[in-house]
């Protein structure tokens, strides 16, 4: 029963996170292309904040590259929280959504897919994964 709950937490951070990174875009970047058809939504005009990209490095940070971070970390909290010990398949899934993201930049590189590449996007993968990987370097011996 604990470790459900504990489970459970993990799960909830990774929603949380996801979320956080939502909101990013929905308030700061709403002519994105998935959000361009929200855009005459009168709640949605009502919270746009117009922060344009200017040179500052910590604006592109924050508007480009953070809600990359945070939605890898949501993906890696929400697949440690559903992962099962000993089980072979939740194993390849949790692999699955380590590299996800590493490999969806590098097909962008290669225009197999729309999207910008951004070697930033992969740092920042990286660091997330590296953050994650230490704090929870404990949970994450009992994996395999």
């Amino acid at each position: 029963m604990k470790k459900e709950i504990k489970k459970l937490h993990y799960v909830f951070i990774g929603i949380s996170l996801f979320l956080i990174g939502c909101s990013i875009y929905i308030v700061f970047r709403p002519n994105i292309i998935f959000l361009q058809r929200f855009q005459h939504n009168l709640i949605l005009q009502h919270i746009k904040i117009t922060l344009p990209y200017n040179g500052n490095p910590f604006r592109y940070f924050f508007l480009y590259v953070f809600p990359d971070m945070l939605w890898y970390s949501a993906l890696l909290f929400i697949m440690i929280g559903l992962h099962q010990t000993k089980n072979y398949m939740s194993r390849i899934i949790l692999l699955i959504a380590i590299f996800s993201s590493f490999i969806l930049e590098i097909l962008q590189y290669f225009h197999c897919i729309a999207g910008t590449f951004d070697i930033l996007d992969i740092l920042a993968y990286l660091l997330t994964l590296s953050i994650i990987l230490l704090c929870l370097r404990k949970k994450l011996k009992t994996f395999w």
